[in-house]
This record gives C-alpha cells, structure tokens and sequence, in this order.
C-alpha cells in the first residue's frame, strides 16, 4: 500500500513540475514575442472627419439652467423618435477619448491625433441602419499590445451638435474617456467601459430629458456626475472591479428608477437634496452599505427609487 502511494506520489509531483515547466516557456514566449513580432514604424497623423448625415428634426427649445422641480414642460413633437435619433455607435477599443458639445448649427466632427503604424481609425454612417461608427484601436488585434505600451498620445476627440438628436452606445476599452454631455441632443445612452479611468459629466440640462443611461464598468475607476441634469427614467450602471461614483444631483424632471450593481469595491452615491429618495434595496454580501431608507420629496418634485447591491465591498449613499 505504501508503495502504491508514493507512486501516486511522484506521478503528482510530475505532474506539478511539468505544468510549472510549461507556465515558464509560456511566460519566455510572451516575452519574446516582441522580437518575433517586430516594431512597426512610427507614423503619427492628424485626422479630421465630417460624415454626412441625413438633416436634423426641428431642436426643442434649450432648457433653463435653473429649472423649477416640475422641471419643463415640453410638447410631445418635440421628443424624437427611433429613426429620428442617429445613433453613434463606439467601437474604441485603447487610446484617450473625448465627446464635448460643438457649436449649434456645425456639423458632427471627429478629431483624431494617434499613430498609424500601430492604431487604426475608421468610421462611416450606415444609412439603412442610421449609425454613424467610429472605431479606433490596436493593429493586430491583442497582439499590438506586445509591440509596445499604449500610448497616451493616440487620441480620438468627438465634437457633437447640441442640435441633433444622437443616441450614444457601443464599446469604450482599455484607456481612459471624459465625456462631457450637457446641454447636448442625447436620446440614449448604453455603454460598455472596459479597464481604465472613466469619466462622465452632464454639467447642464439635456435638450430632453434621457429615457435610460446605461453603463457597465469592467475594471478601474468610473465617475459619473450632475446626472440630475440628463433626467432618466431609467439609470442601470455596474462595476465590475473598482471604484464608482454616481453623482445623481441636478435638474430632475421625473421620476427614476436607479439600480446599481457592484462586484469588487467600493460604490458612493451622491443623491440631490431637492427630490424625494427611496432606497428599495442596499445590500452588500461581504462588507457594509450605508444608506438612508427614505426622504420624502418636496411639494411637486419627483422621486427616486435606487436598488443597490454588491459582491465584496462598500456601498454608501449620501
């Protein structure tokens, strides 16, 4: 019996020295894969684009800054509908990128300083679908990665109308992104953030408020403020790995339905003092969530209804 089990023994240990073997010229590949590979040549450009897009619905009237909490009364004509609103779909996979207002009456604009040897830029607008596509990232693939770090330098800036309805969706990866929102045309928001710093602002109200903002964060740091100012009906944002921010203060104009959900780490949400709030749910499998039950809404102004919960961490609302 003994010498069964010492057989059993050193096949095991075998077996660990081989994997072991393995996990090492694996490691030694990767670490020459660079040599294999080669370094491209560096060729840095400076693009813009204009696509042409068919012609806009008639802008609703802009919002006061200061709205009172019935907030602003608009016409039904004035929301669009799904095939008024084009939709920018995102497709960024590594690099820096910004969204900011243009000027009313100018035209969609994509900006972009990076280097073409090792990123790609390519964008059109699909008519039959009405998306406008802008994708940007690594040549080769996961591969580019081994050819040198991501640099910072590789931007991509977007520079949208306030005067056009757009719906924002698609992928934003590893990098970092600031997107800037008020005042802005936004029908929809839908977005999926990989690894990275990621910031997102509405610093003054819509044209009309969002029907859903929807962000899920795979890994890093995510900020989200004066989300107030968007008006959604509905918010959903996840974390996966890290750290959230969820500013909900600004110029609400209806009531919402707030669900957050995180994985690994910490989540604090800032909620406005001039709307009622109800938290349905707060709860956190290991770790603690702090958050207040209920505060009623002042006379005339709406109500949030937030659904909180976590993995591993800290959920606290303000």
């Amino acid at each position: 019996m003994e010498r069964r089990e010492m057989k059993w023994l050193r096949r095991g240990c075998l077996g660990c020295l081989a994997l072991l073997g393995l996990g090492v010229v694996a490691v030694a590949l990767l670490l020459m894969l660079p040599l294999f590979l080669g370094q491209p040549d560096s060729d840095p450009v400076t693009e813009e684009h204009v696509p042409e897009l068919p012609p806009s619905p008639t802008p609703p009237p802009v919002p006061p800054d200061s709205p009172s909490p019935e907030g602003v009364t608009l016409p039904p004509e004035a929301f669009p509908g799904p095939e008024d609103a084009v939709k920018l779909r995102l497709d960024l996979s590594a690099g820096s990128f910004r969204i900011e207002p243009g000027e009313p009456g100018d035209a969609l604009r994509v900006e972009a300083d990076y280097d073409r040897g090792r990123f790609y830029l390519n964008q059109r607008f699909d008519e039959g679908t009405n998306t406008y596509r802008v994708s940007f990232g690594l040549r080769g693939g996961w591969l580019g990665l081994f050819r040198g770090s991501v640099e910072a330098d590789n931007k991509v800036r977007i520079l949208v109308p306030p005067d056009r309805p757009f719906a924002l969706v698609g992928d934003v990866g590893m990098g970092e992104s600031r997107f800037e929102l008020g005042g802005l045309w936004i029908t929809d928001v839908d977005l999926d953030l990989g690894a990275g710093e990621h910031n997102l602002l509405v610093s003054e109200p819509l044209r009309t408020p969002l029907e859903r903002f929807k962000i899920h964060a795979s890994m890093g740091e995510t900020e989200m403020r004066s989300l107030g100012n968007a008006s959604p009906s509905r918010v959903q944002v996840k974390q996966g790995i890290g750290e959230m921010y969820l500013d909900l203060r600004g110029a609400w104009q209806r009531d919402a339905a707030v669900t957050v959900d995180l994985g690994i780490g910490e989540c604090r949400v800032q909620t406005p003092e001039d709307v009622g709030i109800y938290v349905e749910r707060s709860s956190v499998g290991i770790g603690e969530a702090r958050s207040p039950q209920r505060r009623e809404a002042p006379p005339g102004a709406p109500t949030l209804t937030l659904r909180l919960s976590g993995g591993i961490g800290e959920l606290q609302v303000d």
